[in-house]
């Protein structure tokens, strides 16, 4: 064969897949039929040439996603178990969109209602600003709870009165003004604090302490709602004094304060880093400008992972 017969057979001049051979082969067959996207007609592909193109925009919808698990699954045999609707996926749910638009900033009113200025505590006592944030109903609740306690643990009353309870607190409070090395060395000779030791007996005060309650444990142990439900109702009582013995002021101050506490049974005890008193109980406090407590709360460690 020929270098030209070669090139004869890929032109198709004289072979069978010509186009002679094409036209020849669907004029003999009968089932043939052209695509519907060809046209045999020379005067319709000449008028199609004088036309332009329009683009139409076309929606695309994307197809379900259990679409392709039901083609699937429908080509499988009759013994395969169907596919429950909980398998199925999920239909996207469409992210919404928020369109921000620039405008001027407008300060919300903040104008203070209340007095213009701080209340004046120094016209007034120690006793009358105590009076204020303890009052005589808190204190006989004590009172009350700390002699039916004492019941309870020992079978015998200590008989505490107001009068008794108040001269503890006072004594307690004094103590973390003057401080000793020992609770004792108020009353003892050497180191003798007459404001502390003329008042009470160490006795009688070492006895009160120990038994001083505010809850009746029997109750309470039922509900246990807390880690602070001993004092919790008496803590809810000072907070509602705090709240209406001053009114708000203008300027305030929110912080936190550490109550010094090194005691080893307490399961809200803190430890804050860089503090004067790094071990104690952490409470967000509201003060006035002169340092009134007006709110606060305990915190209460919680172990909770977001």
């Amino acid at each position: 064969m020929r270098v030209s017969d070669v090139l004869d057979i890929i032109d198709g001049w004289d072979s069978d897949i010509g186009d002679d051979a094409d036209e020849n082969d669907s004029d003999g067959d009968e089932d043939y039929q052209p695509r519907q996207d060809q046209s045999s007609d020379d005067s319709d592909s000449a008028d199609d040439s004088n036309q332009s193109f329009v683009p139409v925009a076309v929606q695309y919808r994307r197809p379900p996603p259990d679409a392709t698990s039901s083609q699937s699954t429908s080509t499988t045999s009759s013994a395969s178990k169907p596919q429950s609707s909980t398998s199925r996926g999920k239909a996207k749910v469409p992210k919404p969109t928020y369109n921000w638009k620039k405008c001027p900033f407008q300060p919300p009113d903040c104008t203070f209602l209340g007095p213009s200025e701080d209340i004046d505590f120094q016209d007034v006592s120690p006793l009358e600003l105590f009076s204020k944030f303890i009052t005589d109903e808190m204190v006989a609740m004590v009172v009350e709870q700390t002699n039916l306690y004492s019941c309870q643990k020992s079978g015998k009353v200590i008989n505490v009165n107001h009068k008794e309870l108040k001269q503890t607190i006072d004594i307690y409070l004094l103590m973390g003004v003057i401080r000793l090395d020992s609770q004792r060395d108020y009353w003892a000779e050497e180191t003798r604090i007459d404001q502390i030791a003329s008042v009470m007996p160490r006795d009688r005060f070492e006895s009160i302490l120990s038994s001083i309650h505010f809850v009746n444990n029997i109750e309470k142990e039922k509900e246990r709602t807390g880690k602070i439900w001993k004092i919790s109702p008496w803590l809810d009582r000072l907070r509602t004094q705090c709240l209406s013995a001053t009114p708000p002021t203008e300027y305030s101050s929110v912080d936190e304060i550490i109550i010094p506490f090194q005691g080893k049974f307490s399961k809200i005890k803190q430890y804050v880093k860089g503090k004067p008193h790094p071990w104690g109980f952490k409470i967000w406090a509201r003060t006035d400008s002169s340092g009134v407590l007006q709110d606060f709360e305990l915190y209460m460690y919680i172990h909770i992972w977001f």
